[in-house]
């Protein structure tokens, strides 16, 4: 393929293809942190907040919390995380983003590495860097956002790594270690993290028809390691019995409504276009060489051939849960990545410079979305959650006997919270309040409402 100098895409600039893409992943990179604290906490972003800020005032550590309650949805990793970057970084919106956008910048590192393992093509691992980088939903909304997806997607992204090369490498100690990473993925998102584990050793043992690799005693070993580490923390919780009941919940909800035909048939042909939309611009060129008749099977080597069954068979789980999301397949886009790098490799010079141009004008986009179009959107289209807590920390003279029982306005009481470096919990934990925020009417004397232009209402009651 072409060496460092013979693809020059900035020639204004006189800058060769590999500079060019530095400063293309530097500054979308750079993106993510402009006016990161301007933007405030929206969806599940709180709940992590608040999960991790009870947690460390309770020293909790093994048991997440929730408002004073027992947390069982989800394992505490991504919770540690956010404590241990609360050691750094004061408690603020870029205390919990920080935490996403190193596992995203983590994640560009890994898929260089993994694919010049595969490939030892530093082209084509560039193209994947930069198509997962600028994968639309990750560049423009979940790759900074406090949420545990690109997470999990960097730590399954690990799993792979240390698993598929392990395998191909007969490298035994790697195969220990993608047992050890599969745990963590456990203490991150639950039983997901076995669904990877058997789907991928699956896929790699009947792609190579190697079928004595499954009595390989590491490969056991490595299950035995994700089993212990998985049962350790479910017995440390305050209740196992509820943990590993909710966690089952969590990875079965998705399939409640399988067993209607018309939604489960509609979610397996309306999915594709999903994924297609999330992975933008890299799908979209993906569809168009397909069509092109430029991608074809019997043109890829063995390693692409198994790449690409790795992402199909690790996807089927997504595909017949009739409730999944498309960001639930961030693990897998990681791989997905390196494949359309590959795609990208074996393409035109035509294709190339396009790709290259089209990424550099979503990654300037996005620099401008966060310069401009942050401070724009927070202060004309946004009621404040920040302010509403502000404005009752004044109210109530920086009390903390302050119950809350407003979950859909959970964003209010992690800034206050921060405001008074206590965690506001439900009033059955806090007997003795001076205040109380509920969403609903009490028979209680109402200091101030506060009116979001949707169904709830918070409102601020004192104590007769």
């Amino acid at each position: 393929m072409y060496g460092c100098g013979d693809l020059t895409f900035m020639k204004i600039l006189r800058l060769n293809f590999y500079t060019a893409s530095l400063i293309l992943i530097f500054i979308g990179i750079l993106s993510l942190f402009i006016n990161i604290n301007v933007l405030e906490f929206r969806g599940e972003e709180a709940r992590r907040g608040i999960v991790a800020f009870e947690m460390l005032y309770e020293k909790s550590f093994l048991q997440p919390l929730f408002l004073g309650d027992f947390y069982f949805n989800k394992p505490p990793l991504f919770n540690w995380l956010i404590i241990i970057s609360s050691f750094l970084i004061p408690w603020s919106e870029l205390t919990l983003r920080i935490v996403t956008i190193s596992a995203f910048g983590l994640s560009l590192l890994i898929i260089y590495k993994f694919y010049m393992k595969l490939f030892d093509n530093k082209k084509g691992a560039i193209f994947a860097v930069i198509s997962y980088l600028t994968f639309l939903d990750l560049l423009f909304f979940y790759g900074y956002l406090a949420e545990i997806d690109v997470t999990f997607g960097f730590i399954v992204l690990l799993f792979f790594y240390f698993s598929i090369l392990g395998f191909l490498e007969k490298n035994n100690k790697y195969i220990l270690i993608s047992g050890f990473i599969a745990g963590l993925a456990f203490l991150t998102k639950g039983l997901p993290a076995f669904v990877f584990f058997l789907l991928t050793y699956l896929t790699l043992i009947t792609f190579t028809k190697h079928f004595r690799f499954i009595f390989n005693p590491y490969l056991w070993i490595s299950f035995l390691i994700l089993i212990f580490i998985a049962i350790f923390w479910i017995f440390n919780t305050a209740d196992p019995q509820n943990s590993i009941r909710t966690l089952i919940w969590e990875s079965t909800t998705r399939l409640k409504d399988n067993d209607k035909f018309i939604k489960f048939i509609s979610h397996f042909f309306i999915f594709p276009l999903e994924i297609i939309k999330f992975t933008i611009p890299a799908s979209l060129f993906l569809v168009y060489l397909f069509f092109k008749k430029e991608i074809k099977w019997k043109i890829f080597d063995e390693k692409t051939k198994l790449l690409f069954l790795m992402i199909l068979v690790n996807s089927i789980p997504y595909f017949i849960a009739t409730s999944g999301k498309a960001r639930y397949m961030i693990p897998i886009f990681t791989i997905f990545a390196i494949f359309i790098g590959r795609i990208l490799q074996i393409s035109s010079l035509k294709i190339q410079r396009i790709f290259f141009y089209t990424a550099l004008a979503l990654v300037l986009l996005r620099l401008f979305i966060g310069v401009i179009g942050f401070p724009i959107y927070t202060k004309y289209f946004w009621i404040s959650k920040k302010g509403v807590a502000e404005d009752i920390y004044k109210l109530t003279n920086g009390s903390n006997k302050i119950a809350f029982d407003c979950i859909a306005k959970k964003e209010v009481a992690i800034y206050l919270d921060f405001l008074l470096r206590t965690p506001v919990k439900k009033p059955k934990y806090i007997p003795d309040w001076e205040y109380y925020i509920s969403c609903e009417k009490r028979n209680l004397p109402i200091v101030k409402e506060y009116d979001f232009k949707k169904k709830y209402k918070l409102i601020l009651y004192k104590r007769k």
